[in-house]
């Protein structure tokens, strides 16, 4: 889908990387959030979860809306221990944005 070109662009420059293993995306989620922000996307929703002593950030959840196209962007994840990259699960309408998947 043409909607994707952001995280294409994350993906060439190696900000993004796919997990076959997991069936999931390895990167920063405020990366490929802004990466939709910059296709149209607007925020409607996003939850994070803390946990640990410091009350990191260990995971979280968010949606937007494409006023033009009015597809519903999701994007779940989970921080890897390192605090900055990220486990990422995107989708499109409800359908998974996979490494093989046409976007």
């Amino acid at each position: 889908m043409a909607l994707m070109n952001g995280l294409d662009g994350l993906r060439s420059y190696g900000r993004v990387s796919w997990d076959g293993r997991e069936r999931g995306w390895v990167g920063d989620p405020d990366e490929i959030v802004a990466a939709f922000a910059r296709e149209g996307f607007r925020e409607y929703r996003r939850e994070e979860v803390r946990s640990g002593r410091g009350r990191r950030v260990a995971g979280g959840f968010w949606q937007g809306l494409h006023d033009r196209h009015g597809v519903v962007a999701s994007a779940i994840w989970v921080r890897h221990p390192d605090g900055v990259s990220a486990l990422v699960f995107i989708s499109l309408d409800g359908e998974p944005v996979t490494d093989d998947a046409r976007h």
